[in-house]
């Protein structure tokens, strides 16, 4: 029994000692901030007034998403193959299965017990008097999504009309982790436009910008869903059908991040119309081009560890430059033409994968 944690942690450190050899200035960069920030907290140069209502808005997200990863689908074949030689039923075995994935899905919430707290206690009790029957409800949904109802919805799902091109965008990019950016993102939108809609002060001071930079960083949070996506395109059907070039599917990916962010663009053009329309135009550029700097990062080779690692660092360089002045701007197109050449130099090997 000893011996296995010992295999693993020795698996770990040398696939840490790995990541850094082939990621030194990612991960020197990482540890440099990191460092920052642990010293900036020891030295109380930072600190922390836990309000009520974010920990609250908080907790349900995460309660929110808990419950949304229950819903993935999932393959219990290869769970089935692996337990093929114990006594227990199919049934049984696939029961395990997802009582272990409500684990896993709610397991995100321990982390909020402390911050929730260090708010008021009573949020803490709630949280663990709540936990077993999340847990109960996350395994009734994986179990009815992925064994009661499967077979009844497949056939229905067929009957629906839908043009081939848009059921392969959506076959293609939504993917759980995208929906899971893209639904945090709206989420936090819409407290975003509940809170400053609540403060007239914004809309008079046109050198308020933090509208705009958390705008932008909501934004970005909802794009970067789509790096792991491109690994749910059946590429193998694109080279059968005919090879197409990195554009077509950078086109693709900010037209299918149009539709979804859509109704989000719309709102952000109209509040910052109304708070100034020069201010508006400028972070509306670094916008596109963080979506860009994200569709063309993910048909990169990079692993999603370090593409996950890397986008928002290039977020960060985009607000920065977005707070400088407009001499700065010719600066924005840098991130997303890096990207699109590596990804261009690495484009071909997907469809060998």
């Amino acid at each position: 029994m000893t011996a296995l944690p010992v295999f693993w942690t020795k698996v770990t450190i040398r696939r840490t000692v790995e990541l850094i050899k082939a990621y030194p200035a990612v991960c020197f960069g990482l540890a440099v901030l990191a460092a920052v920030f642990v010293y900036a907290f020891a030295n109380r140069y930072i600190s922390l007034r836990v309000d009520r209502r974010p920990v609250a808005v908080l907790i349900l997200l995460m309660l929110f998403f808990s419950l949304f990863g229950s819903l993935k689908k999932y393959d219990p074949l290869p769970v089935l193959v692996a337990n093929a030689k114990t006594n227990r039923t199919n049934k049984k075995i696939i029961a395990i299965h997802f009582f272990k994935k409500a684990l896993t899905n709610n397991i995100a919430c321990v982390p909020l017990f402390v911050l929730a707290y260090t708010s008021d206690p009573q949020y803490a009790l709630v949280m663990v008097t709540a936990m077993p029957f999340l847990i109960t409800l996350s395994f009734s949904l994986s179990w009815t999504r992925n064994v009661v109802i499967k077979e009844k919805t497949n056939p229905a799902i067929r009957k629906i009309k839908i043009s081939p091109s848009v059921k392969s965008i959506l076959h293609d990019y939504a993917s759980p982790s995208f929906l899971s950016c893209a639904a945090l993102s709206m989420i936090l939108y819409a407290f975003l436009l509940g809170e400053f809609f609540g403060y007239k002060t914004v809309f008079t001071d046109p050198e308020n910008r933090s509208f705009f930079n958390l705008t932008l960083a909501v934004f970005s949070l909802g794009s970067m869903g789509i790096l792991g996506s491109v690994e749910s395109i059946n590429w193998k059907f694109h080279a059968a059908l005919s090879p197409r070039p990195l554009g077509f599917h950078v086109k693709r990916a900010m037209l299918f991040l149009l539709c979804v962010f859509g109704w989000m663009l719309g709102t952000f053009i109209i509040v910052g119309g109304i708070v100034g329309v020069p201010l508006m135009l400028k972070y509306l550029l670094c916008l596109a081009a963080s979506a860009l700097t994200a569709a063309c990062m993910a048909f990169t080779l990079t692993p999603i560890l370090i593409k996950g690692m890397l986008y928002p660092l290039i977020v960060m360089a985009i607000v920065w430059i977005a707070g400088m002045p407009i001499w700065f701007l010719p600066l924005l197109p840098l991130p997303p033409l890096l990207m699109w050449l590596k990804a261009k130099n690495e484009y071909g090997a997907w469809y060998l994968s």
